[in-house]
This record gives C-alpha cells, sequence and structure tokens, in this order.
C-alpha cells in the first residue's frame, strides 16, 4: 500500500486527540426549537466513586452484572472511549465506579451510560441512567441530569431470555431488541462464562487421495473490489499440509458483513473446486477480531481440510488476455440535455480519507467538455473511493458524482473501476447543474460558508437551506450550534413547521407536555398525526430526550406516511457493519430512509450509528433531503 496505511492511522490519532479537547457546550436558548435547563451543580463536594446496585423486578440484588459507562457524544466513534468498572456485582448485587482508573479516561464533555456489558448476559428494564463528570479534579458530577451527592444509584435488571423489548422509539441504546437476544442466558445471580474466541483459522491442504500437500498458498477471498481487501495467509502449508490464519487484532482488517471464500491463491500453482465460507465477528469491547462462522457452521477451532489440484490438471478456461492498464480516465461534462459544458473545473473528493486525498484537475473541460485525468502514482490511494465532482467554486453542481476506484502493481497507478465496472478508457460522462445564487449571508458565527484560505463547513448548505425555509432558527442569533445534541421536543417543533404549523387545540395526551409551553402545539400535532406516538410504558414524551438517529429516522417515515408520500424504495442495509444495532421498531423505516438517500451513514468509522444521538447539523441536512426528495 506504499505505506499510505501509515497516513491513514496518523490522521486517526491526530483526530481523536482534537475530539480530546474539552469542547464546552452551548446552551439552548429559550423560545426558540430549545430545550433550556441549567447544569450548575449545587453540592461542593467532590466525590470520585459511584456504588451501583442491580436489582430484579422484586428488588432483589442479582450478583455478577458487569456494568460500563458508554460514551454517547462524537467520542463515541473514538476506540476506549467507554469506561470500565474493575468488577461484576457481588452478592448484595454492589459494585463500585473508581474515577482515574488506569485505562479509563473521563471526558467532562460528554455523557455517559450505565449499561450492562454484552457478555453479561443481562439488559436494562428502564431507561439507561446518564453519568457525566468533572474535569479537575476528575470526579461524578451529574447522574440523570441532578447533581450527584454520593447515593446508591440503583438499576433494575433482567436476563436477556427473560422477555421481548417492544413499544414506539423507547428501546434503549445499547440494547438490540428482535432475534439477536434469544440464546440461552445466565439465570440471575450467577457470573456467565467467558466466551471463547477462536483467533486462529486451521487449515489442512490435501490432494484427491486425502494426503497432505506442502507449499500451498491461501487467501480469505473477499467477494469485492477485485483482491484489495483479500486477506493473505502469512505463510504457505507445512509438510503436513498445515497453515494458519491469525486474526488481526490490531488493524481489524476483517469485515463482518460478508463471508470470505477459503482458497489457493490465485499463483500459488493450485485451486480448488470446494472454498469454504468463512465468517468474521468481532467484539469490540475486548478488541477482538475472530473466526466466527465455516460454511455457516460456528468455528470452535477444528481443522478446516480444503482439497487442491494443480491448476495445470484443473478444468478452466483458456485465460483472457489481460487488459490495458489504464492510466488515464477520460470525462466528459455535459449539462442535462446531453450538451457539453466548457469551462468546468473538476476534482476527485475522497471519501474515506475526506479532504485529506482530494485531488484537484489540473484543467477545466475544453468546448467539447472533455478533460482527462492522468494518474501521477503520488495522489492516488488504492483504499479509497473518489467522486468526481465541479469545484466548489466552478458555478456547477453534480447530483449524482460518479465514483472511481484506483489500483496500482508496485510501480504505477491506474484506474480500476467507474462506478463498479471495470474501466477500458471510455469517457466517463459528469452530468452537471449550475450551482444557484448563493443566498442572504447566514448571521450565525458558528457556521462557516469558506474562504480563499479555508473550506466551508460540510453542512454549510444544510444549515442554510433550512434557516432560510424558516424549519430551524439557532439557538440565539449568532449561534446555530451544529455540534449541539437535538432534543426529540426539538423535531417535533421542525417537523410542525414543515407541516405549515397547523392550529392544535390541546389534549392532556403526554402527562409531561404542559399547556403553553414552546413546544407544546407541536407535540400534541405529532402525536394526533401518528408522528409521535411517545413512551407507552410511561405515558411521557420526554421532550427534554436526546433523539437518536433510528428515532428521527422513525419521525420522519412516520411523517412521510401521514402526508401520504411514497414509502418504495427501501433497501437492504447489512452492508453497514453495525446494522445488526437498529431496533425492531425502526428496521424498516431505517431501509427507507436509506434506500431513499435521507440518511447516508458515517463514514469514520463507517456505521449507520442507529442508537447514537443526532446534532442539529445532522438534521439540518435529513430534513433537506426530504424535501428535495419527497416536498413539503
Amino acid at each position: 500500500m506504499r505505506k499510505r496505511r501509515f497516513f491513514k492511522k496518523t490522521m486517526a490519532f491526530v483526530l481523536a486527540a482534537i475530539l480530546s479537547l474539552n469542547i464546552s457546550s452551548l446552551a439552548f436558548a429559550a423560545g426558540d426549537d430549545t430545550t433550556g435547563g441549567d447544569d450548575g451543580q449545587s453540592d461542593t463536594k467532590v466525590y470520585t466513586e459511584m456504588t451501583v446496585k442491580a436489582v430484579d423486578e422484586k428488588g432483589e440484588p442479582v450478583e455478577g452484572v458487569e456494568f460500563y459507562l458508554q460514551s454517547t457524544t462524537e467520542y463515541a466513534g473514538v476506540e476506549d472511549a467507554n469506561l470500565s468498572f474493575e468488577k461484576a456485582t457481588g452478592e448484595d448485587g454492589k459494585t463500585v465506579y473508581k474515577c482515574g482508573v488506569e485505562g479509563n479516561l473521563e471526558m467532562s464533555d460528554d455523557a455517559y451510560e450505565l449499561l450492562p456489558v454484552e457478555e453479561s448476559n443481562y439488559t436494562l428494564v428502564d431507561e439507561a441512567v446518564v453519568v457525566t463528570f468533572n474535569e479537575d479534579p476528575v470526579s461524578i458530577a451529574t447522574v440523570n441530569d441532578e447533581p450527584y451527592t454520593g447515593e446508591e444509584i440503583v438499576v433494575e435488571v433482567q436476563a436477556k431470555d427473560a422477555g421481548d423489548e417492544s413499544g414506539d422509539d423507547q428501546t434503549e441504546p445499547g440494547t438490540e431488541p428482535g432475534d439477536d437476544q434469544t440464546g440461552e442466558g445466565n439465570e440471575p445471580g450467577t457470573t456467565p462464562e467467558e466466551p471463547e474466541y477462536q483467533t486462529i483459522l486451521n487449515v489442512k491442504a490435501v490432494d484427491e487421495k486425502g494426503e497432505a500437500v506442502e507449499g500451498v498458498e491461501f487467501i480469505l477471498q473477499y467477494p469485492e473490489y477485485d483482491g484489495q481487501m483479500d486477506l493473505v495467509f502469512a505463510k504457505a502449508t507445512d509438510k503436513d499440509g498445515k497453515a494458519a490464519y491469525e486474526c488481526d487484532n490490531g488493524n481489524r482488517p476483517e469485515m463482518q458483513d460478508a463471508s470470505y471464500k477459503l482458497l489457493p491463491a490465485e499463483d500459488s500453482g493450485y485451486t480448488t473446486e470446494e472454498p469454504a465460507e468463512v465468517a468474521f465477528g468481532a467484539d469490540f469491547e475486548k478488541d477482538v477480531t475472530y473466526i466466527e462462522t465455516v460454511n455457516k457452521e460456528a468455528y470452535t477451532g477444528e481443522e478446516i481440510e480444503i482439497v487442491v489440484v494443480k491448476s495445470e490438471d484443473a478444468e478452466e478456461p483458456e485465460p483472457e488476455e489481460p487488459a490495458e492498464v489504464q492510466t488515464a480516465l477520460n470525462i466528459k461534462v455535459e449539462d442535462a440535455d446531453g450538451e457539453p459544458v466548457e469551462g468546468v473545473e473538476l476534482y476527485l473528493r475522497a471519501t474515506v480519507n475526506e479532504e485529506y486525498g482530494d485531488i484537484a484537475l489540473k484543467e477545466a473541460t475544453d468546448k467539447d467538455g472533455k478533460v482527462v485525468y492522468e494518474c501521477d502514482n503520488k495522489s492516488e490511494m488504492e483504499e479509497d473511493f473518489y467522486e468526481i465532482l465541479p469545484a466548489e467554486d466552478s458555478g456547477y453542481t453534480c447530483e449524482t458524482p460518479v465514483e472511481v476506484v484506483f489500483g496500482y502493481d508496485g510501480e504505477i497507478t491506474y484506474v480500476v473501476t467507474v462506478d463498479g465496472e471495470a474501466y477500458t478508457g471510455e469517457d466517463v460522462v459528469v452530468v452537471v447543474t449550475p450551482a444557484e445564487e448563493p443566498g442572504e449571508e447566514l448571521p450565525f458565527e458558528d457556521v462557516n460558508a469558506g474562504t480563499e484560505e479555508a473550506e466551508a463547513d460540510w453542512f454549510y448548505n444544510y444549515v442554510a437551506y433550512v434557516y432560510e425555509n424558516g424549519l430551524m432558527t439557532g439557538l440565539d442569533e449568532t449561534t446555530f450550534g451544529p455540534n449541539e445534541k437535538l432534543a426529540r421536543a426539538q423535531m417535533a417543533v421542525i417537523l410542525y413547521r414543515l407541516s405549515g404549523s397547523p392550529e392544535v387545540e390541546y389534549t392532556d395526551v403526554f402527562s409531561d407536555v404542559p399547556e403553553g409551553i414552546w413546544y407544546t402545539d407541536a407535540v400534541i400535532w405529532a402525536q394526533q398525526t401518528g408522528v409521535v406516538t411517545g413512551y407507552t410504558d410511561t405515558g411521557e414524551f420526554k421532550p427534554n430526550k436526546d433523539i437518536s438517529r433510528q428515532e428521527i429516522t422513525t419521525m420522519m417515515y412516520r411523517y412521510a406516511e401521514y402526508k401520504e408520500y411514497s414509502l418504495e424504495g427501501g433497501t437492504d442495509f447489512d452492508e453497514y457493519p453495525d446494522a445488526g444495532m437498529v431496533a425492531e421498531f425502526a428496521k424498516e423505516a431505517m431501509s427507507w430512509a436509506v434506500g431513499n438517500g435521507i440518511i447516508s451513514g458515517k463514514t469514520d468509522p463507517v456505521s449507520l450509528d442507529p442508537q447514537g444521538v443526532t446534532f442539529r447539523s445532522e438534521c439540518a441536512a435529513i430534513m433537506m433531503r426530504f424535501v428535495e426528495a419527497f416536498g413539503k
């Protein structure tokens, strides 16, 4: 990879360091689409320990529950952001979290949910307790938004097989309702066994007579990307025909969203008619990647026997002449009518390394709308995906960018695929439209429109759209708060405005939505139209609770249903490694949102992050995409 992995890892560490800075949260301004509140602490005593007690539905202590504190902010994507308890609960159901334990890094600008670890085989009965920390000295600041005064935190738990979760958008982050919870669990009061992960895949190559074959180089072939994602065994088979693949837990190249084929490498001199099918799993808490199944059966460490034959003995078609390597990318820019567009400056936008990997073309399109990009063997990264787009100041935009993948053969860089098809040198057509004239300058100091020295914020156009259309106004006259978390009441207000803010007669439908509050009409309207149903177990709406990405997706889906928009176009989202974290109630809505381009997922790491919080900038993007796709 020409040492490019070092560049990516370096940038990851830099980004993690930036995220670890203490960023003060902006306060919501009452009267706008905000929740208000006072986060001040009244107790001056410092508490560096917090006692947690696990109980069952009868209030009896539960032994053996391992807890952790799960990060809920932007740090959720940073490795080791979660906080661990030293011990599981004892006979009295109690355990203690201690600040400053080695391996834990309490962040004062983060909020943590108190949850049982996945392997403990317990889930919460009620909503997760939320904990925050002070910075200097490190100590517990608040529990459920109340100053912590040393009291014991009681948490009701149940074994995973004790019942199914159902209802509205009330699934708590960190739990996975549905078939993923139906396995055999431990009885309350017992300590579950640690799972034994198989991190080494043992393989034996034999011939048709069952004799061992030495010198066979094996690979685990990924189904896409022309070999760029294949996994290679460290050594060929020994004199006993044996070789082993060891999971690379440091870099975790093994993907959990596909089945690999176990077969001899193409240049090994051997082939097989029956490759084995291998799937990987991952325990991100323990930073372990492991072999999950072989041929769809649970892998327990046994030797996988592969029958191989020499390549010359295998019945294979005559090899085709190798395709000519394409080092030049021919591009033609057209308008919506198919006419060539002259003078358009283009660039290749890196979707993995983002702005650090973007490549600008040296020349604009000629009178025929054509321009050629020549690979320079320096800039292109074969592990990235590039989109052909007009430069931001070119005066043009492109709604459907073309995707390009590059390869490297050790000497030269070349074009591998264009929109997933092998590239053979033909003109790649890019359709552009004139960019809209910039509207009135935004009043927000925290939304950067871009200058000659700095690019605009990625969310600038989205924020401009929702502001100019009256969907979102801001925390105050000069602050939009793009990195502030969005509350459930705020989302109800935004959809209420999108629908024209119709008159509403107050009804006492939710116990925590009184008459005359800034969000009252919006929440009552949302309930009456079926956009929200609230928490059926408590009869509450929880207006001040942060809305998760799967909850906002569900509300958008129900709004589309209320407006009688098309609910078709859903797609399978299993390509995302955290697809299994989508709650049962949100799966249909998530499929619809991903298929219609309303939710595009995150890139670093690649994920849907369904149980993560929604930020105001993300909400602005979702609203603009929705309106452009379906209208108001």
